[in-house]
């Protein structure tokens, strides 16, 4: 995995920035509570032998030529001992490096959690990725001291507190962050995890490269807010970011994007980038789009951009109870080549919003067969503007024949996805595979897993 050097604030408040200024919409950061909140998080320090990693490699070995990545959630006692693992990610799905990394989690060198001066039982994230190249990923555009300021949570800039998060992502082949997660945060619960991910749509890179060509990398950043003097904001906190993950009701669809790719870029087949920052209006819609990054320049991504924009429009209600005044994203548009392929596609990867309750999966499987075991089913279908999907069919059902696929054929009018990709790809218009997984001799059956 790639790691990057620190990137550091110092928050100088003679260094105003006309454009940015925020309060992030504080989400989810990646790491559960826990069982007392410490004030240093745990921390690996040290990853498991060669020789352990090629023992569990041996005993699954499915995984040993996937490029993959998996994180797992386990428990760290006040002796440092690893415990516990549960698997939070597995991309792609089943890839199969889940179990290796669950087989070698416990053998990780881990700081323990710090509580009160003492050490303490907590938590921490693990991670295992097998991504190959020849030259890692490396810094096309990091952002601005400006840029980190108008994420800084506000509460903390207002007290005068300093923070640090790192962040691992995976980086795609046309240099955009993606399946961004907080490893760790500091202090906890603040919101510094939060202002690092919202900070992504903004990092350009040069992706990591394999035989001279363009490869999928993981990569980890450090970033650093320093102390303010309490009370200080200066005008900052006056909005809140939200991610460009959310399930927009209408967003540019697969064609949109295609027809918007800049003339001069399409005659020469150019790949390229652009993200905007834009402030919402009650409805829902997005206005005042100013570009922030745009790569290369010159050949009209900006521009492409800016006419994509207003076919975005958000829920006016965005589940914190007050609407979308005074709120605004960061917007990544991602332009690649494949797009002007016959025959070729480029859709970004969607993310689950919306899954079936265990009602939903009864009633779906109400007449179906029982007690015949594990039930599988690959479904295929089109997303739709919403994040809903539709013309679903069942590319494989195991055990076949006897009414599973049509059952959850039933079951998709229940899954919701994201409709813009975070790493600025249009999602409506993309086919999705989606896994099924059904126990039929079981009361409680296992959630769909991701697509």
């Amino acid at each position: 995995m790639g790691e990057f050097a620190t990137l550091t604030l110092r928050t100088d408040l003679a260094m105003r920035p006309l454009l940015f200024t925020g309060l992030l919409l504080v989400l989810a950061s990646g790491a559960a509570a826990a069982a007392v909140n410490p004030d240093i998080p745990a921390e690996v320090i040290g990853g498991a032998s060669p020789e352990a990693r090629e023992g569990a490699f041996a005993h699954h070995p499915q995984s040993r030529n996937v490029e993959a990545r998996a994180v797992a959630r386990c428990k760290v006692n006040a002796a440092a001992a690893v415990s516990d693992c549960q698997i939070v990610v597995d991309t792609p799905t089943n890839s199969g490096l889940g179990p290796v990394l669950l087989e070698v989690a416990p053998q990780y060198r881990v700081k323990p959690a710090i509580h009160a001066g003492q050490p303490a039982d907590g938590q921490v994230l693990i991670e295992m990725d097998t991504y190959r190249f020849e030259k890692p990923a490396d810094w096309l555009r990091k952002p601005t001291a400006s840029d980190l300021l108008a994420v800084y949570p506000v509460e903390a800039l207002r007290e005068g507190l300093a923070g640090r998060a790192l962040i691992s992502c995976l980086a795609s082949t046309q240099g955009v962050l993606f399946d961004c997660y907080v490893q760790r945060e500091s202090p906890p619960g603040v919101g510094f995890g939060s202002a690092a991910i919202a900070l992504t749509p903004q990092f350009l890179m040069k992706p990591a490269m394999r035989e001279g060509k363009p490869v999928v990398s993981a990569v980890r950043i450090p970033i650093n807010w320093e102390k303010s003097a309490p009370g200080s904001d200066g005008g900052f906190g006056a909005r809140k970011t939200v991610l460009p993950t959310l399930v927009w009701l209408a967003a540019p669809a697969y064609a949109d994007v295609t027809a918007a790719y800049p003339v001069k870029a399409r005659a020469t087949k150019t790949a390229g980038r652009a993200t905007l920052y834009c402030s919402f209006v009650s409805d829902g819609r997005l206005t005042n789009c100013d570009v922030i990054a745009e790569e290369p320049r010159g050949m009209g991504f900006a521009a492409a951009a800016r006419k994509l924009a207003p076919l975005f429009r958000a829920p006016t209600e965005l589940g914190d109870g007050k609407g979308l005044k005074g709120a605004s994203v960061q917007l990544p548009f991602t332009f690649d080549s494949d797009m002007l392929a016959p025959g070729r596609a480029a859709v970004g990867k969607p993310q689950w919003k919306g899954l079936p309750v265990f009602e939903d999966v009864q009633t779906a499987f109400a007449h179906t067969p029982k007690n015949v075991g594990t039930v599988r089913v690959m479904l295929s279908c089109v997303v739709q503007q919403g994040g809903y999907v539709s013309d679903c069919k069942p590319d494989s059902e195991a055990p076949s024949g006897r009414g599973f696929g049509a059952a959850a054929v039933a079951l998709a009018a229940k899954f919701r996805l994201s409709t813009w990709s975070n790493d600025g790809l249009p999602v409506v218009g993309g086919a999705v595979r989606i896994p099924i997984r059904y126990e039929s001799d079981e009361p409680q059956p296992e959630p769909p897993a991701k697509p």
